[in-house]
């Protein structure tokens, strides 16, 4: 059985919806669900059919935070690992909030 994706998106004329997709985990940001998020962030916010961004989770919660499960190590060794990761997050979310 294929692995659901983490991440889907939907077109309603000017208005993107983005759900995270693992309501098992109460939305938890894997490290694939938040590359998948960084690049459809920056997809949308280079779209100028986009107006508007939804951003929201399946099931009973929005997010719960960073999936800890994938997480070991020291934190400076998680830091190091993770931080271009983040940044392209923030990158993408800052270009999609302050484009158009």
């Amino acid at each position: 059985m294929p692995m659901a994706k983490p991440l889907s998106l939907e077109r309603r004329d000017e208005v993107a919806v983005v759900t995270l997709q693992r309501p098992e985990k109460r939305n938890a940001l894997s490290i694939e669900l938040r590359v998948e998020l960084a690049e459809a962030l920056g997809g949308l916010g280079a779209d100028d059919a986009v107006g508007c961004v939804l951003l929201t989770g399946a099931g009973p919660a929005f997010c719960s935070g960073t999936d800890t499960s994938e997480f070991g190590g020291d934190r400076p060794h998680r830091e190091r690992s993770f931080a271009p990761l983040f940044a392209e997050e923030e990158r993408a979310l800052r270009e999609a909030l302050l484009s158009g």
